[in-house]
């Protein structure tokens, strides 16, 4: 092959893996180029924070039971909303109808005969619950008071379907049946239930 080709042909090639090849930056240029992206990822690895002017802080330990403290000051204040709507007619128990009359003995002679039949079992309670929750919907449906009155047998019959709720859960719940008794007791504060005592009057 011709010297003068062979010469060309080589630096042709020369000249092409230069072309291929990017430059290396300057060190300078390159450590310039490696902060920026060293910072961003001990951001990222960093805990996430939020200080007093919205900046990210990290979450404190006790964080979850704080949490459920509040949750618990929330369930407070609900309970206590709903106690300031049981009303007194003029200092009196409000006047009853036959519906309520009816439903309300129908859930007393169940759960005292739950009261004889404890320590209650799974199907007991079960069958407890369903009596009361049927209760409930029969007073519902046919039960005609006064507004202020119709608010506070609602929040009597609330507490009783909670109680069936727990007490489908746990039949030794003191949520379940001890509640229902509770509540009870204190429906003929407020309710004018003929042959009703309230538990613990005199």
């Amino acid at each position: 092959m011709n010297p003068a080709i062979t010469l060309s042909l080589g630096a042709a090639l020369a000249l092409a893996t230069a072309a291929c090849t990017p430059a290396s930056p300057p060190a300078d240029t390159a450590r310039e180029a490696e902060a920026p992206a060293a910072a961003q990822a001990a951001d990222a690895a960093a805990p996430s924070q939020r200080d007093e002017h919205g900046k990210d802080q990290a979450r404190e330990p006790d964080a979850p039971a704080r949490d459920a403290d509040e949750h618990g000051h929330d369930d407070a204040h609900a309970g206590d909303a709903a106690a300031a709507l049981l009303q007194l007619d003029e200092g009196k128990p409000w006047p009853t109808d036959a519906a309520l009359v009816e439903g309300m003995q129908r859930i007393r002679d169940a759960v005292a005969a739950a009261q004889g039949a404890a320590p209650l079992d799974a199907v007991a309670a079960t069958a407890l619950a369903q009596t009361v929750e049927d209760q409930v919907a029969f007073l519902i449906a046919n039960c005609r008071l006064e507004p202020a009155a119709d608010a506070t047998l609602h929040v009597l019959i609330a507490r009783l379907l909670g109680a069936a709720n727990a007490l489908r859960a746990d039949p030794a719940s003191p949520d379940g049946l001890p509640a229902m008794q509770e509540t009870l007791d204190l429906y003929p504060r407020y309710f004018a239930h003929p042959g009703w005592l309230v538990s613990g009057a005199g």
